[in-house]
């Protein structure tokens, strides 16, 4: 009997990582990227018995955007180089508009597939499916886009046909049967459902398509050497060329072709491989436009810096009181998605601005991770659930006590700061009812009933605002009215700097909207003012007042009492 081996090396998610480089912190990264990649390759691809593919994101992040206008994108032609076989389209390959996509699917030389968005002429973006043959295997391969992504590049997609990716699937198999000797599913979705849809993730089309031999999901970021759904051997890479996994598979032969009896997957890190030295000088050029394009002056930061000094060490200054550096963040958002209420985390306690030149790469100093602006429509009381769910950051209060201090189950990138209304946090009350003179900017109070929209982050959108759980149960969830807000600009990130430049005309200003408190610290003054005193003199220590794990403990009136004149 007739056995022979087959390999299929995995990767998704790149984002633009061409070079190991961060450009938008200004950094060498060698966590992951296509000179990594193109070492690793090397090691891993033999051409006759092993099959490259990829399952979309490719042309964008990490600055790429910069060369959507090539008559060949450089990340399309590092595919080419490395012979992909198949390409499935992701949801951010589209961010650019048709026209870019259009180029990326002609230039690629491997095939491209996406057998679920057709165009306004009913006409598939990209086939969806292609039988190839390697080492004497036939293998399908199935290829569809996330349904959702008529939500994130609805203006791109205008006039085309979004459909179920379980549906078009499901017609794909029953019409190909008996060509094949494997079927491999490679699909930009991710492993569970989002946004509480059903058959948007591939867990839910395993049940219906059974005869898969293998699925390669992507869209999550989130590594997944080996998962059994229904029977079907599943993987899914990180993100930004972290990894490649390696499937292989030994088929015996039958009467009708062969049949797989044997298959295994192994996730291989980048990071473990040093870059490509030929890749690096290959693509230098393009390495060299982009550190120039981040190190383009934007605008000025006139007046002081956009966050006051700490008073607490360990603690920013921007979790306790208004400043510019929100209220930066909170005027980009309103200002790009209309809405009458926005709301913002701090995302790094390092997050700030000094005065003087505002270059590209300072904007991750603003607004570190890569976060898409979302609208979703609610009410007032839907809004208070929200506040009162993000202020859980504070612990409560307690008399004896000189300073704030958190709370470790609710890390500071859950702690968002409102925007559009007034209101107090009341720390001395046990979580849950805090929120204290809620009211529109006017004065007037919120009411539950009332109706509004609110912008934050796609991270609270897809994590706890859309889906039940920790604020709201299934029939309490808010609206998503749109995703991924003007995502041809960016992410808010990228939208702070086109604030900065096109809205403010490159001056900044340190303009703080004072429209919210922290109240409840029923402590004596003068005491507070001699703990960070004691703080600032090093006759306290700050890890006397942290934990483990780098969230505070409070200063009470017993750790300063040796030091009072009494």
């Amino acid at each position: 009997m007739t056995t022979k081996k087959l390999t299929i090396l995995a990767t998704s998610d790149i984002h633009g990582k061409l070079y190991p480089y961060d450009y938008i912190l200004n950094q060498e990264d060698r966590n992951g990227s296509m000179a990594q990649l193109s070492t690793c390759l090397k090691e891993q691809y033999h051409s006759e018995d092993t099959f490259l593919v990829d399952a979309g994101d490719v042309i964008q992040g990490n600055h790429a955007e910069l060369f959507q206008q090539e008559p060949i994108h450089p990340m399309v032609q590092a595919m080419n180089d490395f012979h992909y076989d198949i390409h499935v389209i992701g949801n951010h390959d589209i961010d650019f508009g048709m026209d870019v996509l259009q180029t990326m699917i002609h230039t690629m030389n491997g095939t491209v597939l996406t057998g679920n968005i057709y165009d306004p002429t009913g006409k598939p973006l990209a086939p969806g499916y292609r039988i190839l043959t390697k080492n004497g295997i036939r293998v399908a391969f199935i290829g569809m886009t996330t349904p959702l992504v008529q939500l994130w590049t609805t203006k791109q997609l205008e006039g085309c046909t979004v459909t179920s990716a379980v549906e078009e699937t499901r017609k794909i198999i029953d019409s190909i049967k008996g060509s094949y000797d494997l079927l491999v599913g490679v699909f930009h979705m991710a492993v569970d459902n989002e946004l509480c849809t059903p058959d948007t993730g591939v867990t839910d089309l395993a049940k219906v398509c059974p005869e898969f031999d293998l699925i390669i999901s992507s869209h999550a970021h989130k590594l997944i050497e080996a998962v059994d759904l229904n029977g079907i051997l599943t993987v899914q890479n990180a993100s930004k060329a972290n990894s490649l996994i390696r499937i292989e598979f030994e088929l015996e032969e039958t009467d009708n072709g062969y049949q797989c009896v044997r298959k295994t997957s192994k996730a291989i890190l980048t990071k473990d491989y040093e870059p490509d030295q030929a890749f690096l000088n290959a693509y230098l050029p393009y390495h060299l436009r982009q550190i120039e394009d981040i190190s383009q002056v934007i605008g000025t930061l006139e007046g002081s810096s956009l966050a006051p000094d700490n008073e607490l060490p360990w603690m920013p200054q921007s979790l306790l009181q208004p400043t510019a550096l929100l209220t930066l963040i909170h005027d980009t958002m309103i200002y790009f998605s209309g809405a009458r209420v926005s709301a913002a985390p701090l995302l790094t306690a390092a997050a700030n601005l000094q005065p003087g030149p505002i270059h590209k790469y300072d904007l991750s100093k603003i607004f570190k991770y890569n976060n898409d602006l979302c609208l979703i429509e609610l009410n007032g009381k839907q809004l208070r659930q929200y506040m009162e769910w993000s202020c859980q950051f504070f612990q409560q209060w307690k008399p004896g006590d000189l300073s704030w201090y958190t709370d470790d189950a609710h890390p500071m990138y859950n702690y968002d700061m409102f925007y559009g209304v007034n209101y107090e946090v009341d720390i001395s009350k046990p979580a849950g009812s805090r929120i204290t003179n809620l009211t529109w900017t006017d004065g007037t109070p919120v009411q539950d009933e009332e109706v509004f929209s609110l912008c934050t982050t796609s991270f609270r959108t897809e994590t706890v605002l859309t889906r039940p759980g920790e604020i709201y149960t299934e029939d309490q969830l808010p609206v998503l009215l749109e995703a991924e807000i003007h995502n041809e600009l960016g992410t808010i990130r990228e939208l702070i700097g086109y604030y900065i430049q096109d809205v403010m005309h490159g001056i900044l200003t340190s303009r703080c909207e004072d429209n919210w408190e922290l109240i409840g610290t029923d402590w004596d003054e003068e005491l507070h003012e001699k703990a960070l005193e004691l703080l600032k003199e090093d006759i306290l220590k700050p890890e006397q007042f942290l934990d483990d794990s780098r969230h505070s403990k409070p200063i009470t009136i017993d750790d300063i009492q040796a030091y009072l004149d009494l």
